[in-house]
């Protein structure tokens, strides 16, 4: 199941600022690097935890079917169906024809009344815990700060493990499926 963020996390505000602080930078030269790697620490949050912690735009690919189990959590909204046909041909399906489902763990769903018997489907939706970085519970925004100033500090050594500390803070929320 492919899966597109269209819509990524805004760092450039108070995340860029506290891994600023961090670092003791105060020059705004390296500002493009840091976001890249609170960027890159963010995704390695979501893969360990199974959970997106700032909200984004998602698209995940389905082959057709009557239910489509999204992997993305938490699901926040379903924003559309499309349907994609094996000539490039694309057709956003009436929202009438669909019905989404969202579990209060996140995990969501989306049902088709009548599911296409080719191409391809593609399910728009808004995930992640919180909706600015402020709202990121302690523990999984200071592992992405720390994750990133990890990776700041050590860009030029060869080996370099990242600090347990982070999976520390990030274990509590870990969610694995089966």
């Amino acid at each position: 199941m492919p899966r597109i963020i269209t819509t990524p996390p805004d760092f450039s505000g108070p995340a860029l600022a506290a891994l600023k602080e961090w670092l003791a930078i105060t020059i705004a030269r390296e500002d493009a690097l840091l976001l890249r790697l609170l960027a890159s620490a963010h995704e390695t949050c979501e893969r360990f935890t199974g959970l997106m912690p700032l909200s984004c735009g998602v698209e995940e690919q389905f082959d057709p079917g009557p239910v489509l189990t999204l992997a993305t959590r938490p699901v926040r909204a379903v924003t559309s169906v499309t349907w994609l046909g094996a000539g490039g041909e694309a057709s956003v399906l009436d929202p009438a024809a669909w019905s989404r489902s969202i579990a209060a763990d996140g995990s969501g769903s989306v049902r088709l009344d009548d599911a296409p018997k080719e191409g391809r489907l593609v399910v728009a939706l808004t995930a992640g815990i919180a909706t600015s970085w402020a709202a990121v519970p302690p523990a999984l925004g200071d592992g992405i700060l720390r994750l990133a100033a990890h990776a700041y500090r050590s860009r030029d050594s060869v080996s370099a493990e990242p600090p347990a500390a982070v999976a520390a803070l990030w274990r509590a929320w870990r969610r694995l499926r089966l």
